[in-house]
C-alpha cells in the first residue's frame, strides 16, 4: 500500500468518524467513557489535520483550520474537564464554514462557484450570479443551523443534542443539497 492510498483511507475513515461525532459523544456521555472518548477525537483530529490537504489551493488553510479548532476544543475539555466543551463543537463548524462562505462572497469567487468550475471551467455572468445565490443561501443556513446547535448545547439536554446535531442537521443539509440540485436542473434547461 502506498502512502497516498493510505492517506485516502485514513481521510476517508476520520471523514465517517467525524460525521459521527454526535454519537461518539453521545454514548460516551451516556456509558461513561468520555475521557476515551476524548482521547479517541484528539487522535481522530490529530489524522484530520495531516490527511486534509485542502480542495482549492486558496483554501487550505481552511481545511486546517476546523480540526485544529475539534482539536482546541476537545483538549479544552479534557484539560478543565469541562465536557459540556464538547457538544460546542457542530456550533463551531457553522461559525468556520460561514466565515469562509461569506468570505468568498467578499472576495470572489465563491466557494459555491469554484465548485461548479471543477465541472465547466466557463460560467456565464448569469451562472456565476446563481452561485452567489447559492452561496448565500448555505450562509444563512449556517447561521440557523449553528444557532440551532447553540440552543441545544445550552438546553443541555444530550438527547435532543444527539437528535439535531448527529441526525436533523445533516437531514437539513441533505435537503438543502437536493433542493438545489433539483432547482439547479431546472435553472440550466
Amino acid at each position: 500500500m502506498n502512502m497516498h492510498t493510505l492517506k485516502l483511507i485514513i481521510k476517508i475513515t476520520t471523514n465517517i468518524l467525524l460525521a459521527c461525532y454526535p454519537l461518539i459523544i453521545f454514548i460516551s456521555f451516556r456509558n461513561g467513557y468520555i475521557n476515551l472518548a476524548v482521547l479517541f477525537l484528539i487522535m481522530i483530529f490529530i489524522l484530520r489535520l495531516f490527511t486534509q490537504p485542502g480542495i482549492f489551493s486558496q483554501l487550505r488553510w481552511f481545511a486546517k483550520i476546523v480540526p485544529c479548532l475539534g482539536l482546541f476544543l476537545v483538549s479544552a475539555s479534557l484539560l478543565f474537564t469541562k465536557y459540556q466543551l464538547l457538544l460546542y463543537y457542530p456550533v463551531i463548524v457553522n461559525i468556520a464554514f460561514l466565515i469562509i462562505f461569506s468570505y468568498s462572497l467578499q472576495y470572489p469567487p465563491t466557494i459555491i462557484e469554484r465548485f461548479a468550475r471543477i465541472q465547466n471551467p466557463d460560467l456565464s455572468e448569469k451562472a456565476i450570479q446563481y452561485t452567489n445565490n447559492v452561496t448565500r443561501c448555505w450562509c444563512l443556513f449556517f447561521i440557523v443551523n449553528g444557532c440551532i446547535a447553540l440552543i441545544t448545547c445550552l438546553v443541555g439536554n444530550i438527547e435532543l443534542w444527539t437528535l439535531y446535531n448527529g441526525g436533523i442537521s445533516y437531514l437539513l443539509i441533505a435537503l438543502l443539497m437536493g433542493g438545489e440540485w433539483l432547482i439547479r436542473k431546472k435553472y440550466q434547461h
